[in-house]
């Protein structure tokens, strides 16, 4: 006899063609000979936006760290929390669960890592992180409330190095290092998934390819490199997010004979073959999953700051966030929205958020927690869906590795409880049911044993 087991997990349908990004704001105030970049932002428990960024006169490197958060249709007067003045680079905001923020950033010259903490209206004096030589922090929060951190060492041939935060000590674990080579390791990039595994990716200087590497309960793997598309070129700048089923997505820019974005993705036991996304020049890209679960990335160029979705039958064509020249700098994803900060010329700071929300086309009136049961009859998957109104009602079966297996959507002409039948003569294994009931949607994990 066939069984299936049923854990809700996430919410994960999407209609691309109704994507959305709301119109570019300007952040910062800079005063005028003054450069606004390298900008950062954080996302508190209560949805409330939060960005930093480094301000520097045009004549010198006496850079300031700058603060701002959004205030409805605006952006609060930017404040100065760096407290001191020099070759300060790269900020990085994050929010504990309590909304608390905290800010680190390198000194480029001395090479250390200082952070700040926010105490009610105003901010924490500066202090050292740790002994360690670092640049280009990295800050990810676990759902333990947990900060943990990636950098560079800027000694020797340096190293992707790890530490966490200890919030009764107000101080940081002293790093180790997680991968090194004979050349230089950098422009890492850190993520955390919902099982609080850390994944971690970097540029090989040596190899002129990418690296990755994941810290689970037995501690960080060994490192592995992705697959190169262009061996002898340069892979460059990657950034990775973790979906809500676990898996890893990573995008870079590949430099051979131009400027492109590639992606790949790590199934479980391997990474997919590189995918070109666009075939036009372009800087720097970062990826996240919107609201729905679909892969998102964002990068920019002269031409202006583009987008493309990741659907389930490949991925759409470029289009444009804004029209001026802009490079992305980071995309967070909050409770329903993805917010995304970049540096635009002439040296301002850009914020536009991004929401998939309703893309249901003839969306149902369900009960607030439509009813959603996941078994079995035989070899298929039995959802019994009960609505409180007639439309839509899509279901689909994806493998461990996020393929789509089965895909329907039925329209129902009213309320009650409704019966599907999908993914025929499946063999025994793990799999993911997806059902988007009018605007909520539901992923299950159905366990196939005998």
């Amino acid at each position: 006899m066939l069984r299936y087991s049923a854990v809700i997990i996430a919410a994960l349908l999407v209609a691309p063609q109704l994507l959305a990004w709301t119109p570019p704001e300007r952040v910062d105030r800079r005063p005028d000979g003054y450069h606004a970049s390298s900008p950062a932002v954080a996302v508190d428990p209560s949805g409330g936006v939060h960005v930093v960024w480094t301000e520097t006169p045009a004549s010198g490197f006496k850079d300031k760290i700058m603060y701002a958060r959004k205030l409805g249709d605006t952006w609060s007067v930017p404040a100065f929390i760096s407290r001191d003045s020099g070759d300060i680079r790269a900020p990085r905001i994050i929010s504990d669960t309590a909304g608390q923020l905290m800010v680190v950033w390198s000194e480029e010259g001395t090479a250390r890592v200082r952070y700040v903490r926010q105490l009610g209206d105003t901010w924490s004096v500066p202090k050292l992180a740790f002994a360690n030589n670092g640049i280009l922090p990295r800050l990810v929060r676990d759902s333990h409330d947990q900060i943990h951190m990636l950098f560079e060492e800027f000694t020797g041939h340096g190293g992707i190095w790890y530490s966490y935060y200890l919030s009764e000590a107000d101080s940081w674990v002293t790093p180790r290092a997680i991968a090194s080579a004979s050349q230089p390791l950098g422009f890492s990039d850190l993520a955390v998934d919902r099982q609080d595994r850390l994944h971690a990716v970097w540029q090989d200087w040596n190899s002129y390819g990418l690296g990755y590497c994941r810290k689970d309960s037995s501690g960080w793997s060994a490192p592995v490199a992705l697959p190169d598309p262009s061996p002898g070129s340069q892979s460059c700048d990657p950034n990775l997010a973790v979906d809500s089923l676990g898996l890893t997505h990573v995008v870079w820019q590949e430099r051979w004979g131009g400027y492109y974005e590639y992606y790949s993705r790590f199934t479980g036991d391997s990474w997919t073959t590189p995918y070109g996304l666009c075939g036009q020049d372009g800087g720097m890209p970062v990826v996240e999953p919107d609201d729905r679960g679909h892969m998102l990335v964002v990068w920019g160029w002269d031409d202006g700051l583009k987008f493309v979705v990741q659907t389930d039958t490949g991925w759409t064509d470029p289009d444009l966030i804004t029209g001026v020249s802009a490079e992305p700098y980071q995309m967070v994803r909050g409770r329903t929205r993805l917010h995304l900060v970049w540096g635009e010329v002439p040296w301002t700071i850009g914020y536009s958020e991004h929401s998939s929300q309703g893309a249901c086309e003839e969306p149902l009136t369900p009960s607030a927690n439509p009813a959603v049961r996941v078994s079995s009859l035989g070899a298929r998957i039995r959802v019994s869906v009960t609505t409180a109104g007639a439309g839509l009602v899509g279901i689909k079966v994806l493998d461990a590795s996020g393929k789509v297996l089965s895909a329907m959507t039925r329209n129902v002409a009213q309320s009650g409880t409704h019966e599907f039948f999908v993914g025929d003569s499946m063999p025994v294994g793990v799999y993911f049911c997806r059902v988007s009931v009018g605007t909520t949607h539901q992923t299950f994990k159905a366990v196939l044993i005998r």
